[in-house]
């Protein structure tokens, strides 16, 4: 962290902030009616799930308000029937699929319930003793291979249902006008990543709290630590031929081409940590950026923000970044930390450097103005993963 940087929010208006130079657009481009009724600008919520506090915000980009098209983030989240388990999930509509927001919505409504269906129909380790004691065998049960927990769920699965329900969504859509289109045809008009974050609704002061991040695409989830360190959890830039990270994701409906490939972690974070699952809308200027971002950001977000201010926050002015903006933010204290906790820091390292000792490579080349999504190629065999071509 450079001595001299000053981060912090510079007002641009009434209810909007920019972190460094925001650019012209940011400046002069406005929502204008008439709105999208299924797509709103901006949607957000707050609240809580047993000890997490939760916020949730999206906002159309610039570029969608300047181009009079809908916002293609959406997020959805679900508490399983027990109330164990806070289910979160962030899905960023590929760009260059003109109903990409439908896909994404598919994933944020449906994909929660999937997760919570599967956490309520697998046995759990009360019953298994039940049955041991009975049976007069061995009572001892093997806790970590219960499949309760979220990490032993199949994943390959939920990721499968919604690349079905994308699917048929499409061709239903364009049955109407006489003809059924393929998978690949489909694929090609919409297309959404898939992040999960499944945390445990009660955080322990000393043990901290058990988080499971599961995903598909490149929409990123990083923890932020009390003294406003980040590290990434999920979502690296995929590399492209020539080793730079690329704007091209592997997007719902498509399939990675071997069963089990989803990347599926499990931690325990401290109790003063905050978890965020985000669109790369919010990560790409965060991971790219100077450190005025991760640290404004960081200050910010080290306590639950009151849920409008949530909402500006994440639609801060960026030069260069335009895209949509969606992020899930889960505080693990449920309002008894936040009084107590330190005062963040200035970071160790930025979230690039973070980035390329957890991923591996080094972060994508500067963002271009108007960069988006594009999808790459999936399973050639598999009905749900066609190629959508960018």
């Amino acid at each position: 962290m450079a001595a001299d940087i000053e981060p912090g929010w510079q007002p641009e208006g009434r209810f909007e902030f920019s972190i460094g130079e925001p650019g012209q657009a940011f400046r002069q481009v406005r929502s204008s009616l008439p709105f999208f009724p299924e797509w709103p600008d901006s949607v957000s919520d707050g609240g809580t799930a047993g000890g997490l506090a939760i916020r949730a915000a999206s906002v159309r980009g610039l570029h969608h308000r300047y181009d009079g098209r809908p916002r293609q983030d959406s997020y959805g989240a679900a508490l399983s029937e027990d109330g164990q388990w806070f289910i979160a999930v962030v899905a960023d509509g590929v760009g260059n699929g003109p109903k990409s927001q439908e896909a994404a919505a598919l994933v944020s409504r449906h994909g929660p319930e999937l997760i919570r269906e599967l956490l309520a129909s697998a046995p759990n380790s009360d019953s298994n003793t039940d049955s041991n004691t009975d049976s007069n065998t061995d009572t001892d049960t093997d806790t970590d291979t219960n499949p309760t927990e979220p990490s032993d769920l199949d994943w390959w699965s939920v990721f499968e249902q919604l690349a079905i329900m994308i699917v048929k969504h499409g061709q239903r859509s364009r049955s109407m006008q006489g003809t059924v289109p393929s998978a690949r045809e489909v694929a090609s008009e919409m297309a959404s990543t898939a992040t999960f974050a499944i945390c445990h609704t009660a955080p322990s002061v000393q043990d901290g709290w058990k988080v499971t991040v599961a995903s598909q695409g490149d929409s990123p989830v990083w923890a932020l630590s009390a003294e406003g360190r980040w590290r990434r959890l999920a979502g690296p830039k995929p590399l492209g031929a020539d080793g730079l990270a690329t704007s091209k994701v592997l997007a719902l409906p498509l399939l990675p081409v071997e069963r089990g490939t989803h990347p599926v972690t499990t931690e325990i974070l401290p109790p003063d940590c905050t978890l965020l699952v985000m669109s790369d809308g919010v990560g790409d200027p965060l991971d790219d950026a100077e450190d005025d971002v991760a640290l404004t950001l960081g200050q910010a977000w080290a306590r639950p923000p009151l849920q409008h201010q949530f909402t500006a926050q994440i639609g801060f002015g960026r030069k260069g970044f335009d895209d949509d903006r969606t992020v899930v933010g889960i505080w693990a204290d449920g309002g008894v930390f936040a009084n107590g906790a330190p005062e963040p820091q200035a970071a160790e390292s930025t979230p690039r450097e973070a980035a390329a000792d957890v991923a591996g490579h080094s972060d994508r080349p500067e963002h271009a103005e108007h960069a988006g999504h594009t999808a790459q190629a999936g399973h050639p065999d598999h009905p749900e993963g066609a190629t959508a071509d960018g």
